[in-house]
């Protein structure tokens, strides 16, 4: 987005906001990749307590169909 006839300093200025907006957009991408990879990692953590309670309460429940 150069702007021709713009003095060096304004073309530097351009290229130097340009430069942010990029930068910006990789950090928002990668914030993006990353809240997507936690919410994977807090699911896949919910899930095992989950199954962890459930094999708890089958264990109990089988338990109490033994012979005394």
């Amino acid at each position: 987005m150069s702007v021709s006839g713009a003095d060096a300093a304004t073309q530097r200025s351009i290229a130097l906001q340009e430069q942010n907006m990029k930068n910006q957009e990789a950090l928002t991408d990668a914030s993006t990749k990353n809240m997507a990879k936690q919410a994977l990692l807090n699911f896949q953590k919910e899930m095992a307590e989950m199954n962890a309670k459930t094999i708890g309460a089958m264990g109990k429940g089988l338990s109490g169909l033994a012979p005394s």
